[in-house]
């Protein structure tokens, strides 16, 4: 009977070895269960951060055509700025050349404006002559009139 008490011993031992082992065992396949879980949710946030890069990666060659296109218009509005300023020259010297034609004008005008004076002075005074003819007609009828008697 000595000799089964030992062994007893052991089987108690080996039985609460093996209680342990399965223990253990249950705690590790828990916690591969429980890392499944923590790797499929980490594959869905990898898969829902590609779709994310994917969007953004979208989203940077839409920005990119967009920023081409916005420097075809910038230069586009450059040329049509540089045409207007070009327009806008010409028509300042075509307005310079019209002023000078307007000044030119004026000075006409006013050297005509002396000349009708002028030629109004000498009318009014060949007017006077005229009268003074006249009188000196009338004059030198009556003189004649007086003569023929």
């Amino acid at each position: 009977m000595a000799d089964v008490g030992w062994r007893d011993a052991f089987i108690e031992r080996f039985r609460a070895f093996v209680e342990r082992f399965c223990a253990l065992v249950e705690r590790f396949r828990a916690f591969i269960e429980r890392f499944r879980a923590f790797i499929e949710r980490f594959r869905a946030f990898v898969e829902r951060f590609c779709a994310l890069v994917e969007r953004f990666r979208a989203f940077i060659e839409r920005f990119r055509a967009f920023i081409e296109r916005f420097c075809v218009f910038v230069e586009r509005l450059h040329t049509f700025v540089e045409r207007f300023r070009a327009l806008v020259e010409r028509l300042h010297a075509f307005v310079e050349r019209f002023d000078a034609l307007v000044e030119r004008f004026r000075a006409f005008i006013e050297r005509f404006h002396a000349f009708v004076e002028r030629l109004h002075a000498l009318v009014g005074r060949i007017g006077a002559l005229v009268e003074r003819l006249q009188t000196f007609v009338e004059r030198l009828e009556a003189i004649v009139g007086w003569l023929s008697f």
